[in-house]
């Protein structure tokens, strides 16, 4: 098990996420246990909440293989979805070749690529790899390239509470990979105080889907 904390960060680098590109999808599509335990209801609460229409502008952040970009394609929206992994990209482009895939490392700059305003900015199983502060920094980012009704919703690992989350670490013992992740009690209050009004939703033991919009003003 590894011990982390935010002074760690960031821990992580594409080439773990390029060696993964290839066996990703089988991983995730298992659904059992963590870390993917509930996912396709992930995928389908971020879809509710984002209530695509034909011809919304998506912006999809740390799309791995695609499959959440896909499913707004499936909804006549017009999708760019991002991510650091050069492989991870290649095979969502094979995958899906009627999207537009981009290259993007969260951590750098925005890229003037993606500069356009956006409907909706979604994503899935990322934000854990960074502290709540960056987390919000990152929303707060996000936000400035958001259409005046835009919105942005965040599927990831995620628990209510801190001891819910300490559950369970001791339930799955040296099979927890330790990572930076979200916490309801304490990302709410982050995110209102940073000017944003956000709800959740615990969709499994382990993951929620948090829609987050700037408050008017």
């Amino acid at each position: 098990m590894n011990n982390m904390n935010d002074q760690d960060f960031p821990v992580f680098d594409a080439k773990a996420f390029d060696d993964w590109a290839n066996s990703y999808d089988t991983d995730i599509n298992r659904e059992a246990g963590f870390p993917f335990e509930g996912f396709s209801a992930v995928m389908n609460e971020i879809i509710r909440c984002a209530a695509p229409k034909p011809g919304m502008h998506i912006l999809d952040l740390g799309t791995g293989t695609g499959e959440l970009a896909a499913r707004f394609a499936g909804s006549g929206c017009l999708v760019t979805g991002t991510d650091f992994s050069s492989e991870m990209l290649k095979v969502a482009q094979q995958k899906y070749p009627f999207i537009n895939f981009q290259f993007q490392d969260l951590l750098q700059p925005w890229p003037s690529a993606l500069s356009g305003k956006y409907n909706r900015i979604v994503s899935a199983y990322v934000f854990h790899h960074f502290p709540l502060q960056k987390k919000v920094e990152l929303v707060q980012e996000m936000s400035t390239h958001l259409e005046p009704d835009g919105q942005i919703v965040i599927g990831d690992l995620s628990f209510g509470t801190s001891t819910h989350l300490n559950e369970a670490r001791q339930h799955y013992g040296e099979a927890w990979d330790e990572e930076l992740y979200w916490v309801k009690a304490e990302a709410l209050p982050a995110l209102k105080q940073a000017g944003f009004h956000s709800t959740y939703k615990q969709i499994s033991f382990c993951a929620g889907v948090y829609c987050i919009s700037p408050f008017p003003g």
